[in-house]
């Protein structure tokens, strides 16, 4: 068994059956290399993109200031 991973660690076994670490390195090997083929497709500078996480960071904070000015005040 010979392994490299996405860092370019190399693990060799001549056994035939892999230990547990080598199992966990294997699936953390095929992870990663999913991982990468999925992040080659998204573009980090895309103003859709930008736009999108900007909203979704500032929903929440956005609503949780209100509900804390509403339970203080009862404004809203």
């Amino acid at each position: 068994l010979s392994i490299t991973g996405a860092s370019g660690y190399k693990v060799e076994n001549h056994t035939e059956e892999p230990t547990v670490f080598e199992r966990n390195l294997i699936a953390v090997a095929m992870d990663l290399t999913l991982l990468e083929a999925f992040l080659k497709h998204i573009h980090v500078y895309d103003s859709r993109l930008c736009i999108a996480v900007i909203a979704i960071l500032f929903n929440p904070l956005f609503w949780n200031v209100v509900s804390s000015k509403e339970a203080t005040d009862f404004v809203l």
